[in-house]
């Protein structure tokens, strides 16, 4: 509700499926926000990346996150990203450098982090281009090759 009430035509698009959707969307419910919120249920990459391209920041307010593929597909996307700082998820997003992270639970520094960047700013572009630019050292087909390449030379 905080978000909204900073950044009046803010929209949020809850994406995937999992056993706590009936709750998010009775919470929407509950603080009056549900013409702000679209629940999309499962996407497949293609409109993954369609609602990526729509979006002004991508929001990962996860507990438990194991690599974060949602999260590195978004800044491989040019998203400025706000995550958690769980799991592997702080050696994806640099915080101030490819991203912002907050504490997992912390309620109040993530809102003000998507509000930052939904008002954006050279910083949240420069984090944008930073993210995007550490996916494709990182994670780009040929990255993947030639690390393939090396462990059959190893061999």
């Amino acid at each position: 509700k905080y978000v909204v009430a900073q950044v009046p035509s803010a929209r949020l698009t809850i994406a995937g499926e999992g056993g706590r959707l009936a709750n998010y969307q009775q919470l929407a419910r509950e603080l009056e926000i549900e013409s702000k919120v679209a629940f999309s249920g499962w996407l497949a990459t293609a409109d993954i990346q369609a609602l990526a391209a729509r979006s002004h920041v991508g929001v990962f307010p996860s507990h438990v996150e194991s690599f974060g593929l949602a999260v590195a597909e978004a800044m491989g996307a040019g998203l400025p990203v706000v995550a958690t700082r769980v799991g592997a998820l702080p050696e994806i997003v640099e915080d101030g450098v490819t991203g912002t992270l907050v504490m997992a639970g912390d309620v109040t520094a993530l809102e003000r982090a998507i509000v930052d960047a939904l008002n954006g700013g050279p910083r949240y572009g420069q984090m944008a281009d930073g993210g995007r630019e550490y996916v494709r050292r990182h994670f780009s087909w040929d990255v993947a090759a030639d690390k393939i390449v090396d462990i059959y030379i190893s061999l």
